[in-house]
């Protein structure tokens, strides 16, 4: 995927996650394995791939500018892979 493709996905997040009476509703828990709270701001959130469903893989700069966390779109809920592109890569070793 190209840079301009990734950027375009990026952007694109923040149409397709709105509060909607279903995603992001005040209270709402998510449940599994590293789950995160629904997300409605995307300015510090940058997707790097897509997983071959279609579902992002981002990086999630909100907690440090200079080392994000990796962060991926599981179905039903945005879950927290690992908390840094290192360790994302060394799951893969």
């Amino acid at each position: 995927m190209s840079e301009s493709e990734l950027l375009a996905k990026s952007e694109k997040l923040k149409e397709a996650f709105v509060c909607d009476g279903y995603y992001a509703e005040p209270g709402d828990l998510n449940e599994g394995p590293g789950a995160i709270a629904d997300l409605t701001d995307f300015s510090h959130i940058a997707c790097f791939a897509m997983a071959g469903d279609g579902s992002p893989f981002c990086f999630d700069f909100r907690q440090d500018r200079k080392e994000p966390s990796v962060i991926c779109w599981d179905d039903d809920y945005w879950r927290k892979i690992s908390n840094s592109f290192e360790d994302f890569i060394q799951l893969f070793s």
